[in-house]
């Protein structure tokens, strides 16, 4: 019993250590939800928010993300060839 007393110890602070972070994580969701609610409820009050928006919105079909995967990738690859 004595034995194995430490380890339940450890896996009870585990276990309430990751509820906390599971607790954390569903706070910022939810905070995060209840913001872009607000955040669209304020676009329907006038259409020309929306028309701004969507100027401002970068179109899907652009390059952009295969440059940056590219670019991250040779970072990457040249440290490892290099080292």
């Amino acid at each position: 019993m004595r034995a194995l007393f430490p380890a339940l110890i450890d896996w009870l602070l585990f276990f309430v250590s990751l509820v906390g972070h599971l607790v954390y994580g569903v706070v910022t969701a939810l905070g995060f939800l209840a913001l872009e609610r607000r955040h669209r409820d304020w676009l329907l009050l006038d259409p020309r928010f929306a028309a701004r928006l969507a100027r401002l919105r970068r179109p899907a079909g652009t390059p952009a993300p295969t440059l940056w995967f590219f670019a991250s990738g040779l970072g990457v690859l040249l440290q490892i060839i290099l080292t």
